[in-house]
C-alpha cells in the first residue's frame, strides 16, 4: 500500500531531523540545556556537551534537575529574580550571573533564555543558551 511506504519515509525524515537538530545543538559553542515546565521544578530535560564541559557536572547529575544547582553565594539575587519573572511571563531573558562550576570554581555565565511554543502557542519548554563570559567581564570590569 503506498500509504504505508509514505508513513515510513516521513518516519525517517522526521527522524533525521531530530537527529540533525541534536548533533547541531551538541556542536554548538554554548551550553545549552531544554526543560520541561510541565515537570517538577522545571526540570533540565536535554543539556548538551558544552553545557558539560562548562559545568563540570556529569549529563547524569544534570537531567532532572533545575538550573539554580549551579547558584552560590556569590550569584546576586537580582539577576535570578529577573529570569525568574520572565519565566513566570513566558518572555526572554538575558541575563549575567555568578554561577558555580562543580569543582567550586566561580564563572560569570551569559545565560539567554527563550520560550518554547507549539502551534497553538503554549509553551511547551524553555531553552537556555550559557556562555562562559568570565574573561570579558574581567577585562570590562575589573571590579566586578
Amino acid at each position: 500500500d503506498g500509504m504505508l511506504i509514505s508513513t515510513v519515509s516521513d518516519a525517517a525524515a522526521v527522524r533525521e531531523e531530530l537527529s540533525l537538530r541534536e548533533r547541531a545543538m551538541d556542536a554548538a559553542p554554548v551550553g545549552i540545556v531544554i526543560t520541561d515546565p510541565g515537570l517538577d521544578d522545571n526540570a533540565i530535560v536535554h543539556a548538551n556537551d558544552e553545557f558539560v564541559d562548562l559545568t563540570g557536572y556529569a549529563r547524569e547529575e544534570i537531567l532532572g534537575r533545575n538550573c539554580r544547582f549551579l547558584q552560590g553565594p556569590a550569584t546576586r539575587e537580582e539577576a535570578v529574580g529577573k529570569m525568574r519573572r520572565a519565566i513566570e511571563d513566558a518572555e526572554p531573558v538575558t541575563v549575567e550571573l555568578r554561577n558555580y562550576r562543580k569543582n567550586g570554581e566561580v564563572f560569570w555565565n551569559r545565560v539567554r533564555i527563550a520560550p518554547l511554543r507549539n502551534d497553538d502557542g503554549d509553551v511547551t519548554n524553555y531553552v537556555g543558551f550559557q556562555e562562559d563570559v568570565t574573561e570579558y567581564r574581567e577585562r570590562t570590569d575589573p571590579g566586578s
